[in-house]
């Protein structure tokens, strides 16, 4: 052996050792004082992020079947416009309202506010499921987003919640949550709509027979009312925050005009919201979330694929 060659690979040492902290990760990571603080408040914000997506999108694997029934159209060739119309009026509503909400949130906190969200929640999806004509259902979809400031108090609160340690799994929460939220949204919305069709030995008969879209809305505010529960016994009230960053933030606002004027005057914050749109755009009205059902419900899909509302759904998990 040459007396040149070192008898140990330093760099692929260090490959190693960091190889082997990815498989097993050091038991410091689960045991210092950030990371146990952080589920308390992660779990239920996972919480609220899931019942979020899940009101937002659990409609759209039988929304097609709906408006049929409501007798405007005679197929569900048609019912493109009406699906449209139901669908926009929830986000409508957290447009009119975000801003209320969040400074509701900064007034009476943040735990608060998401609680209130998640009671209406519960209170108003049954009643979606028992519209009888369009003006019905686009009211109720209307009150839920005008009612529900859950996405922008939760996302203060992952803001000032957050630590340099535990920023990494703070920020991926929303990401993470939209995702599983997507699944069970859309096995929801297929799965459960118009039972007693779908299964007539259980349910045929039953109150779901007359009202085929409540049932997917009940469980919806089942889980609603479980996250309002959850939110209320292990959210910490208020996280913290220093007073040197409020000071920061309210002289910075306060010179420019406000919040609102603050915000239109970054152009780091101008170019998110432009972005944000664009992603939104495409990935709820351009992609699968409305476009997909409705293209299935198409008679002539439908006479190829013999789909169903149930079949609307599973899909998108793919």
């Amino acid at each position: 052996m040459s007396n040149q060659q070192p008898l140990l690979d330093r760099a692929a040492l260090r490959r190693d050792r960091h190889c082997a902290s990815l498989l097993c990760p050091p038991a410091c990571m689960f045991t210092t004082p950030g990371y146990g603080e952080a589920w308390r408040w992660m779990l239920p914000l996972a919480c609220t992020f899931l019942n979020e997506c899940i009101c937002l999108s659990m409609l759209y694997p039988f929304l097609g079947y709906m408006v049929l029934d409501f007798g405007l159209v005679e197929s569900t060739n048609e019912a493109g416009l009406y699906v449209g119309y139901i669908a926009s009026m929830f986000t409508l509503g957290q447009l009119l309202s975000g801003s209320f909400w969040g400074s509701a949130s900064d007034r009476w906190g943040r735990r608060r506010v998401i609680c209130i969200g998640l009671f209406n929640t519960m209170l108003l999806a049954p009643l979606f499921g028992l519209s009888r004509n369009l003006w019905q259902a686009m009211a109720v979809r209307f009150a839920m987003g005008l009612l529900s400031g859950n996405a922008a108090a939760a996302k203060a609160y992952i803001g000032e919640a957050v630590t340099p340690e535990t920023q990494d799994m703070g920020f991926s929460l929303v990401a993470i949550c939209w995702s599983i939220g997507n699944v069970c949204a859309a096995s929801l919305g297929g799965f459960l709509s118009r039972p007693a069709v779908q299964f007539p030995n259980a349910f045929g008969g039953t109150i779901f027979e007359s009202w085929p879209y409540l049932l997917p809305c009940t469980v919806a505010a089942a889980f609603a009312g479980i996250g309002c529960v959850v939110t209320l016994r292990f959210l910490p009230s208020q996280p913290r925050r220093s007073s040197g960053d409020a000071t920061a933030v309210g002289g910075q606002s306060g010179q420019s005009g406000g919040p609102w004027g603050y915000v239109l005057r970054n152009r780091r914050c101008r170019d998110v919201f432009l972005i944000y749109f664009c992603i939104s755009w495409l990935d709820y009205g351009a992609r699968m979330f409305e476009v997909y059902p409705l293209w299935v419900s198409l008679e002539e899909v439908h006479s190829l694929l013999k789909p169903s509302a149930r079949a609307h759904g599973f899909p998108r998990i793919e």
